[in-house]
């Protein structure tokens, strides 16, 4: 917390996603794997996007409203596009 910049700070943002993902609640996983998007790491950034794209997939998932659904793949696929960007070889 005293170096908010630092690599593991990202890292521990990215985890606490992973964590949140596996149990399913989505709403917590988007925000930390959005705040670990802040790293200036572009491996750890890839890789954010592509577990937001997996989060925002499987929140549409659950959602019951059509409306909601699209947004959320809409969105999802956003960020695989953006994990391509960063990282071709994904």
């Amino acid at each position: 917390k005293s170096h908010p910049e630092s690599r593991a700070e990202d890292k521990l943002q990215f985890d606490s996603g992973a964590a949140a993902y596996k149990v399913k609640d989505y709403t917590r996983a988007l925000e930390s794997f959005s705040q670990a998007l802040l790293t200036r790491d572009i491996g750890l950034q890839s890789k954010g996007h592509y577990n937001l794209g997996n989060t925002l997939y499987q929140r549409g998932e659950t959602e019951k409203s059509d409306d909601k659904k699209i947004k959320d793949w809409t969105n999802a696929v956003d960020h695989y596009q953006q994990t391509l960007r960063l990282d071709p070889q994904r």
